[in-house]
C-alpha cells in the first residue's frame, strides 16, 4: 500500500488487534483510499493504531521489531512486510496484531 509523499523516511505501521481476514481486507481497502483521498476519514467500531516511525539513515543504528505472540508463519510475512518497508518508505503495513518498530542507535 502507498502513501503519501514526505520530506522524511517513515515505516508505516497500521493495526488492530483481533480481526478477522475479511475485517483486515476491509481495513486495508480503507487505509488505501484514505491515502489517496485526503477528505477520506477512516471510522470503526475497534480500536485502530497507526503509527509513522523514522526510518534513521544512521550506519550505527538497529532496527528491532517485535509483535508479541505472532506464529513463526506471521513472522516471516511480517518480516518480509518490514523489508518492503524498509526498502520503499511509501509502503505502508496493515496487520490485526500490534507491531512495534524501534531504531536503537548503537553507540558501541
Amino acid at each position: 500500500m502507498k502513501k503519501r509523499k514526505s520530506s522524511k523516511k517513515y515505516i508505516s505501521v497500521v493495526w488492530a488487534a483481533g480481526l478477522s481476514e475479511t475485517e483486515l481486507i476491509n481495513l486495508k481497502s480503507e487505509v488505501k483510499l484514505a491515502l489517496s483521498n485526503t477528505n477520506h476519514s477512516i471510522v470503526t467500531n475497534y480500536e485502530l493504531n497507526w503509527v509513522d516511525v523514522e526510518i534513521n539513515d544512521n550506519p550505527n543504528a538497529v532496527m528491532t521489531v517485535s509483535a508479541p505472540g505472532l506464529s513463526a508463519k506471521n513472522i516471516k510475512t511480517l518480516v518480509s512486510e518490514v523489508e518492503q518497508a524498509r526498502k520503499d518508505p511509501d509502503y505502508v503495513i496493515v496487520t490485526n496484531y500490534p507491531v512495534y518498530i524501534r531504531f536503537v542507535n548503537n553507540v558501541g
